[in-house]
């Protein structure tokens, strides 16, 4: 996942879930997809942590400070 973009996370859940919802796959199938989905949320959450802590916010004044 540390290669994968958030949008190509995102994706990739959007895939697993489509599978895991088919019905067609074994319980250990399922359990797998499942572990996977849960790191790829993880390392979505991640970067998606890592943009907020670098957000600029500009204030009604027009200076920059950081997002808090």
């Amino acid at each position: 996942m540390d290669d994968m973009t958030l949008e190509q996370g995102l994706e990739k859940l959007e895939e697993l879930t489509s599978r895991m919802e088919s019905g067609e796959l074994t319980l250990e199938e399922m359990y797998s997809l499942y572990k996977e989905g849960i790191d790829i949320v993880k390392e979505c959450g991640k970067k998606i942590d890592t943009v907020e802590k670098n957000m600029i916010m500009i204030n009604s004044e027009g200076e920059c400070s950081e997002f808090q």
